[in-house]
C-alpha cells in the first residue's frame, strides 16, 4: 500500500503532472488515478482487504485484481482460459440465432481488432511500469494477513491512519463467518461463494515440494521486511 491520499481535479491537458489520487476531466467523464495500490504476495488476502476498504464512505474500491506470476508477465494459464471463453462466446452466439443466416465478417474491422489484441500485452506492461512514477515509493507499508485475520479492526485503524482517512466504525457492519473470522458482507473465502469450487487439499508430497520451491524467496522477503521495518503494526513481529 502507498499513501497519502490526494484529491485534485485537473484538466485533461495537465495529465503529465497528475499524481496518485488525482482525477482528470474528460469530455465524457473523469479519469482517476488510484490513490492507493494494494499489492499482495502469495495469497495475501488482497481481495478481503479491498472489501473492507470499499466499506469506508470516502473510499471507492476498484473491484478487480490483476495477477502476475513472474515480474510483469501475466499467468499463461489465465490467458489460455480467456481465449477459450472468447471462442465459446462466438460459437454460442452463432448456435442460438433465432434466424439462421450467415454471419458477415468485416475484414477491416477484424484486422483492426487483431492488431489491437496483439498490442494489448504491451500496453498493459507499459501501464504497470509507469504506475510507480505516480507514487512515493519511499513510503510503503506492510500489513500481514495473519495480523489482519486475528485483529481486523486494529489493522483497519492502522490502515486509515496511514492513508489519512477519518475513522470509520467497521464494527457496525462486520459479522463473523462460518470460520469465526470477521468479514464485511460475504467473505471472499466463504464456502457459499465458492460453490462448486471446493478445493482438495494437496498431498503431503506436493505441499512439501511447493514449500521447498518457495523457501529461498520466503526467507529473502522476510529478511527484507524485518530490515526495513515496514509493518503498519510495529508491535507485531513480521511472520517468517
Amino acid at each position: 500500500m502507498n499513501s497519502k491520499l490526494t484529491h485534485r481535479l485537473l484538466p485533461l491537458s495537465e495529465a503529465g503532472v497528475a499524481e496518485a489520487g488525482d482525477c482528470l476531466e474528460a469530455p465524457r467523464g473523469l479519469f482517476c488515478l488510484p490513490a492507493v495500490v494494494n499489492i499482495g504476495v502469495q495469497k495475501a488476502g488482497t481481495g478481503e482487504l479491498q472489501t473492507w476498504l470499499g466499506a469506508h464512505p470516502l473510499m471507492l474500491a476498484h473491484g478487480g485484481e490483476v495477477h502476475f506470476f513472474d515480474g510483469l508477465r501475466p499467468s499463461a494459464a489465465m490467458l489460455r482460459c480467456g481465449q477459450r471463453q472468447r471462442t465459446n462466446l462466438r460459437q454460442r452466439y452463432a448456435r442460438h440465432l433465432w434466424h439462421r443466416r450467415p454471419l458477415s465478417r468485416d475484414n477491416v474491422g477484424a484486422a483492426a481488432s487483431s492488431a489491437m489484441a496483439a498490442g494489448a500485452p504491451l500496453v498493459r506492461r507499459l501501464a504497470y511500469e509507469k504506475t510507480p512514477a505516480y507514487f512515493d515509493l519511499s513510503n510503503p507499508a506492510l500489513l500481514a494477513l495473519e495480523h489482519f485475520k486475528s485483529e481486523p479492526f486494529e489493522c483497519m485503524d492502522a490502515v486509515q491512519r496511514f492513508l489519512g482517512l477519518p475513522p470509520h466504525d467497521y464494527r457496525a457492519s462486520a459479522t463473523r463467518n462460518e470460520k469465526g473470522l470477521w468479514v464485511i458482507g460475504k467473505s471472499k473465502s466463504s464456502s457459499e461463494r465458492r460453490g462448486r469450487w471446493d478445493k482438495t487439499p494437496p498431498s503431503p508430497e506436493v505441499n512439501a515440494t511447493l514449500h521447498q520451491f518457495y523457501a529461498p524467496w520466503q526467507r529473502t522477503l522476510a529478511e527484507l521486511l524485518r530490515a526495513h521495518n515496514l509493518s503498519l503494526l510495529p508491535a507485531r513481529p513480521i511472520p517468517g
